[in-house]
Order: structure tokens, then C-alpha cells, then sequence
């Protein structure tokens, strides 16, 4: 009865979907935390998460439950390419755009910290000054954000490496690196809810958020009121960066992924108006690479140089605009790559019934595409339909057996359904996958 209440719990106030947390997280977390409390009746228990009625309340012990449940996994420029992403767009964009104003960004959630210090270095290495932008980093955590103002990190921390401008940040005393002063300016750390977005939003309005891996955890209803609540306050041109398996039909229609492989990220666009600033996703490749070479920024290949059969495909955004699809058919008449960008753009036009059938029809043709069995992964994935993902993902990796995209997508939908053992397995392969990449750059 408790660990039902406690999920019921979980899924109103924090939007969690408890079975994607692994079959017995909440159970043992409310076990060790009655243990913790000296309580033996799990009435008692409920008194005491004030979830039932009783005398006194103590809501200290919800963040307490919280903190049992949820374990973070975070570390310094995780995934990369969203950072090299972010310091062109600044350089190449936002910087001649808006010479005057402080760029405003969300880090939500923030975790404990290692997030909003990578994007405070990524600015200031753009060209930033403290002073320019204005960084508010919200976690549900009061025990994460207690280690993030410490900004005090262990190995755990930089397990992907740091960018090459990252290190000058750090002071280091043995295994330890303490952020430096610098990077601490410009970021507030700030408790509350995203569930519950107008205690810290304030009215306030940003250019960039960064809500990457929190809603594969949420389940649809509160995926939906998250996405509402950044598109509020969210300005048009804005970027939203989000994980690598959350790039989701629910964006489509307000929303255009950027064009840099594995940035994950959406640029918001003004439906009513066409603006004439340039959108982050239309930056031309020869400014990119311009600017980049005359900046210490200029960083090495991240994982879009692993090696797998998809490359870009991996990507759900189109590599051109293409015309509405009446224009597209019949799709058999087309070559595949023409047929994999119709596959994207009907994709992100939230058209996935579409996209499937396109994706289908060429597998019969040729059945050893291993990014088509991608790309069909994912339009699973988005529609829900987990078992047939899974089989899709199976089939990229034994056509290609080190492809990292699929790796990781596979360990996702399987820590979602409690089989937490196998998803380690395809984590840590994907990990070498990654490492390997990086041995051989």
C-alpha cells in the first residue's frame, strides 16, 4: 500500500513514471528511509511524508525520498557536441545580434552542478563575460544543490573528458578540481520543482534551456505541462537543448532541430512572424568553421565521428527543406537517401505513421540498412511502442555491432521496463564504443 501511495505521489508532484526508475527503486527507497526515520508501520511512514493525515508534517522527508530515488548521472560536457554547438551559435549569432543584452539560460534540472559550470565555460570561452549572461540552475534536490555551490568534483565527475578549453577552470588538489571563482559568477543555483514552474520562473524570459534527460523519466501528461511551461518562457529564436532519446514529435510544430549532429537541440520559431535574424540551425558551414578555426574552441570530433552506419541519419531533423509530402510520392520512385529525408521531415512533423510505412517500404527493398532500422527505432520510441523499438535497435546492432546511438537508445528502453542489469551492459558498451572513438581520432 505504501509504495503504490508514495508512486502515485511521485507521478502527481514530480511527473516521474515510477517503473521507468527499475521494478523495486521506490520499494527500497522507502525501506531505507523508513529505516532511517525509526519506523516500522508503513502508516506511520505515510503520516510522516504527510500523504495521509497526521498531527505533523515534515516536508524535508519528501526531498529525503527524492534523493533515495532519484540517482544522478551527470558529468562535465556531457554528449560534447551540445557545448561546441552552443559556443558557435554565441560566436557566430547571438553575439552580433544582441551586442548589448545578457544572454539569459535555464539549467533544469542542474543536478549537482556539472551541467551549468560546463555551459558558464562554454560562454566565457565563446567570448562572454561574467557579467553577460545570467545562468539559473534549478534542481528538486536540496542535497545536489548543496554539492553543486560547493562546485568540489571527484573523477566520477569528467568521465567524458574535459573540452580542451575546460582545464584553465579548475583548481586541482589531488584527485579533486574545485570549479574556479570565475565560472562560480553568473550562475544562481535555486531550488524548485520544473512540475511547478512558477517558483523560480518569475516572469523571467531566456534564450537558451537545457532540460536534457529528465523527460524519459516523466510520463505523458508531464512531459506535455514541462514542454508548455519552457515554451512560456522560452523566446522565439531560443534554443532548447534536450537528450540524446528526447527529440520528440511534441516539438514539431513550434520547434526546428538545429543542424549539428548530435547537439540535440530545437530552435523555437516565431509562428506568427517571420524574423530576419538568422535561426541556429540555418548557420552557414564555412562561418562555422571559420570562426571556429580562429577560436581556442575549435574542438576535436565528438561522437558524430563514431563509427556506425548512421552518421547523421541518427539525426531526425532534414539536412535540407523539403517539400510537403504530396510532393515526395511515390516514395518508391525515389532514391533511399531522398526517402530517409522524407522519413525526417515527416518525422518531425510529428507524421510517424508516415515515416514507419517509408521506413518499412524501403527495408523490403534493402534490408541491411542499418540506419533505416534506426530511424524506424526511433519513430517507435516516439509513438510508444516500446517492443517494437527494441527490436529495431536489436537489428542496427547486429548489422553493426559498435553503433553507439543504438546503444544507448537500447540501454534507455531497457532500464525503462526494470531490466536495469541489461541496461548497464549496453552502457558500459556504449562507453567503450565512445572510448575506442576517441583513441582512434
Amino acid at each position: 500500500m505504501t509504495v503504490n501511495t508514495v508512486e502515485q505521489w511521485l507521478s502527481e508532484v514530480a511527473g516521474l513514471e515510477a517503473h521507468t526508475l527499475g521494478p523495486r527503486a521506490v520499494a527500497d527507497a522507502v525501506n531505507r528511509r523508513m529505516a532511517a526515520c525509526g519506523l516500522a508501520k508503513e502508516s506511520d511512514y505515510l503520516k510522516r511524508l504527510n500523504l495521509a493525515p497526521a498531527e505533523m508534517s515534515a516536508p524535508d522527508e519528501l526531498h529525503a525520498l527524492i534523493e533515495e530515488i532519484v540517482v544522478p548521472e551527470t558529468w562535465f560536457f556531457r554528449d560534447r557536441e551540445p557545448f561546441v554547438f552552443l559556443a558557435r551559435y554565441v560566436r557566430a549569432t547571438w553575439l552580433a545580434a544582441h551586442p548589448h543584452d545578457r544572454l539569459q539560460v535555464l539549467s533544469v534540472p542542474c543536478s549537482s552542478g556539472e551541467e551549468p559550470y560546463s555551459i558558464a565555460m562554454t560562454l566565457q570561452s565563446a567570448g562572454l563575460r561574467a557579467e553577460q549572461y545570467q545562468i539559473d540552475a534549478v534542481d528538486i534536490s536540496p542535497a545536489l544543490l548543496r554539492k553543486a555551490r560547493t562546485g568540489a568534483y571527484g573523477p566520477n565527475s569528467f568521465r567524458g573528458g574535459l573540452l580542451e578549453y575546460g582545464e584553465c577552470y579548475f583548481k586541482r588538489e589531488g584527485a579533486i578540481r574545485t570549479v574556479c571563482p570565475e565560472v562560480r559568477t553568473g550562475i544562481r543555483f535555486i531550488h524548485g520543482n520544473i512540475m511547478e514552474p512558477q517558483e523560480f520562473f518569475a516572469g523571467k524570459a531566456y534564450d537558451i534551456v537545457f532540460c536534457r534527460n529528465l523527460l524519459i523519466y516523466q510520463h505523458d501528461k508531464a512531459r506535455r505541462h514541462i514542454v508548455a511551461a519552457i515554451d512560456r518562457h522560452l523566446n522565439s529564436g531560443g534554443l532548447l537543448f534536450v537528450g540524446h532519446a528526447e527529440m520528440m514529435p511534441l516539438l514539431a510544430e513550434r520547434y526546428e532541430p538545429v543542424r549539428h549532429n548530435s547537439a540535440f537541440a530545437y530552435c523555437k520559431i516565431n509562428v506568427h512572424v517571420k524574423t530576419v535574424e538568422p535561426r541556429p540551425n540555418q548557420l552557414s558551414a564555412d562561418v562555422t568553421d571559420r570562426r571556429g578555426s580562429e577560436q581556442a574552441m575549435s574542438a576535436k570530433p565528438g561522437l558524430a565521428s563514431v563509427k556506425s552506419p548512421l552518421n547523421s541519419a541518427s539525426r531526425l531533423a532534414p539536412t535540407s527543406r523539403l517539400a510537403p509530402t504530396s510532393r515526395l510520392a511515390p516514395t518508391s520512385r525515389l532514391e533511399p537517401t531522398s526517402r530517409l529525408e522524407g522519413v525526417r521531415f515527416l518525422a518531425d512533423q510529428g507524421r510517424l505513421d508516415e515515416a514507419a510505412a517509408i521506413c518499412q517500404e524501403l527495408l523490403k527493398e534493402k534490408p541491411q540498412l542499418a540506419e533505416v532500422h534506426f530511424l524506424l527505432g526511433v519513430i517507435r520510441v516516439a509513438a510508444g511502442q516500446d517492443q517494437a523499438a527494441e527490436e529495431c535497435l536489436n537489428r542496427v546492432l547486429y548489422l553493426d555491432a559498435d553503433c553507439y546511438e543504438a546503444l544507448i537508445h537500447l540501454s534507455l528502453l531497457k532500464a525503462r521496463h526494470g531490466d536495469e542489469a541489461g541496461a548497464e551492459r549496453l552502457r558500459r558498451r556504449a562507453e567503450r564504443v565512445r572510448d575506442q572513438a576517441k583513441v582512434t581520432l
